[in-house]
């Protein structure tokens, strides 16, 4: 049977499982915390920090593999308290690194005091048009694919050449409004939206009721979609028939394309 040290005051490195407030450790445990759970919040069985205080210091928990050269651990949970008094308001943060090089964690999620979530490196972006029309688009009855010629933000750096490409698999919001000019009432129909790797997400309408051509026409659409890693989106455009006079409007308040990870 191993040997379980009891933590006492004073006590240095030990070696095998440990036990806290028991003389037996649990099987396979390295740590045993011999303390009945509370039904609510305010009495831990393990609390890490104290009668000692430092604002802005990193109350942390670190994760994984470390050993004599790879010193920092690859993910950390820590406390950040932003107050500068005993009784302190924070932060929680979680940290994790993307490479296997002995390199400190970065922030990937914060829940503050209010229990807002942020999460600094969740996918995300927003693209817009910047003061030029896309001119004349083709009336073939083949979808154009929209161009934009500014970023607001990329968070991940994942929208390059008019596409989003998913870093991994999951559900994206995408959102788009296009603002179209010279709409031809002798086209059988117009569709704008996303061509994904897996599938298409459309609007359609029909400008055959329309009494004149119109001077502005706006797609809106927004979808929930399923990508795998890797997988693309653009938005595209389509006009069948008529004559090739509409044009995609430039400015960044009506044309814009965004998107991120939701779950």
């Amino acid at each position: 049977m191993a040997l379980t040290k009891v933590i006492g005051a004073g006590l240095g490195n030990v070696d095998g499982p440990v036990g806290v407030g028991t003389a037996s450790a649990d099987a396979s445990a390295l740590l045993t915390l011999n303390k009945s759970p509370t039904a609510a919040f305010g009495n831990p069985v393990l609390q890490v920090g104290g009668s000692t205080y430092t604002s802005g210091g990193y109350y942390s928990i670190g994760l994984g593999y470390t050993n004599a050269t790879y010193t920092e651990p690859p993910a950390e949970i820590a406390y950040v308290p932003t107050s500068d008094s005993g009784g302190t308001t924070g932060y929680l943060t979680f940290g994790t690194r993307s490479v296997t090089t002995n390199t400190a964690v970065t922030e990937s999620m914060r829940i503050d005091g209010n229990g807002h979530v942020t999460m600094p490196k969740q996918p995300a972006f927003y693209a817009h048009k910047n003061g030029t029309d896309q001119n004349n688009f083709s009336n073939s009855g083949s979808y154009v694919t929209v161009t934009w010629s500014h970023e607001q933000y990329d968070v991940n750096g994942d929208f390059a050449s008019n596409t989003f490409t998913a870093p991994v698999t999951g559900k994206y919001l995408l959102c788009l409004n296009i603002r179209l000019h010279n709409v031809d009432t002798a086209a059988s129909y117009y569709i704008g939206g996303f061509l994904t790797s897996n599938q298409r997400y459309n609007s359609l309408f029909d400008p055959d009721g329309l009494s004149a051509d119109a001077t502005y026409w706006t797609i809106a659409i927004s979808a929930l979609a399923e990508m795998d890693a890797n997988d693309t989106a653009t938005v595209v455009v389509y006009q069948e028939g008529g004559t090739a006079q509409t044009d995609i409007g430039g400015s960044n308040e009506y044309t814009w394309f965004s998107g991120c990870l939701l779950c």
